[in-house]
């Protein structure tokens, strides 16, 4: 069951509480089709963010390109980089004609460890990148590199989903909708300000998302279930009513800065709410993007798998914002 409020016209373009546009973004290519997905919405992004955007574009060598030198360390055969230049040459020039700022970068080894370094060296904002791809994986979309570059990004990632065609998430004819779930702890609440910061740089909608994620109260018809289930469902709508009042607190917030915000109350599990949701706001002809934390530097390598966040991130068909609390 889902209860949605709307609310106030939208001033956009502004910024919240003094923190800078999502302007310089790093875009990891690989020469694949597939990581190159990402540039339409990164080009998007950094349209937006006016004067201050800049895209980043960091192609790293294969490693089956490196070839091991008697007099030193692993080396990149002769011609290789000139392939690597020519490419990232084509692809910057793209990315000009469509008025935006680019910086070519080619570096080798690690992709992920790559990827956070020029992050952070080039006081990046935001990384877009690929990922679940159904054919034809790229070592860069793979979900070991993506999982690696959540652990150790300094910055918001962006998770776009491989579609049939690399298009922007979003236009200035159709504006994104940022879909918001919270649970109430510090760590949901800690996207909070860098998502109506992002609102307003894109323009943007939002929904606040609240899942009671109730157990199953199917399965034990009998007994002490039967009970557990009759109590369960005598609390629910208290535990609505709360969830009720917490939503529109933080709602509250967004008309502030006047972003149009919904709220949606549901009594199903959290992942597959999230996932129900987004898939409703798109079918009602919403770009979305959800906008979620993960646990930190302990706690990221399981988010990836089999949490709450994680379990999003294979359901939905929609992108994801990942970002680390400070």
């Amino acid at each position: 069951m889902i209860s949605q409020t709307p609310s106030t016209d939208q001033v956009p373009f502004k910024t919240a509480g003094g923190l800078p546009p999502y302007g310089r973004i790093v875009v990891p290519l690989d020469g694949s089709k597939l990581a190159e997905e990402a540039l339409p919405t990164a080009i998007a992004f950094a349209q937006r963010a006016g004067a201050n955007g800049k895209l980043i574009l960091l192609c790293v060598s294969k490693v089956e390109y490196l070839s091991y030198s008697r007099g030193g360390p692993f080396e990149v055969p002769a011609g290789v980089h000139e392939v690597i230049d020519a490419y990232l040459s084509r692809v910057e020039q793209e990315v000009k004609a469509q008025g935006v700022t680019v910086e070519a970068v080619r570096t080798e080894g690690d992709p992920a460890i790559a990827i956070v370094d020029m992050a952070h060296d080039h006081h990046a904002d935001l990384i877009v990148m690929v990922t679940h791809a159904r054919e034809g994986m790229s070592r860069l979309i793979h979900g070991s590199v993506a999982d690696r570059v959540l652990q150790g990004a300094p910055v918001p990632v962006l998770l776009l989903k491989h579609g049939e065609e690399p298009t922007a998430l979003f236009t200035k004819e159709a504006q994104p909708h940022l879909l918001v779930p919270l649970d109430g702890s510090k760590l949901a609440e800690s996207v909070l300000l860098r998502a109506i910061s992002l609102a307003n740089q894109l323009g943007a909608s939002a929904t606040l998302l609240r899942s009671l994620d109730l157990p199953d109260l199917t399965v034990g018809a009998q007994g002490r279930a039967a009970a557990a289930n009759d109590t369960i469902r005598a609390i629910v709508p208290t535990e609505r009513q709360t969830a009720t009042r917490y939503l529109e607190q933080v709602q509250q917030r967004f008309q502030a800065h006047g972003i149009p915000t919904a709220i949606a109350v549901t009594e199903g599990g959290a992942a597959l709410d999230i996932a129900e949701q987004a898939r409703q706001l798109n079918e009602a002809g919403q770009a979305v993007i959800i906008v979620t934390a993960t646990h930190g530097r302990a706690g990221v390598g399981r988010w990836l798998y089999g949490s709450v966040a994680g379990a999003v991130l294979h359901l939905a068909d929609v992108p994801l914002l990942v970002i680390r609390p400070r």
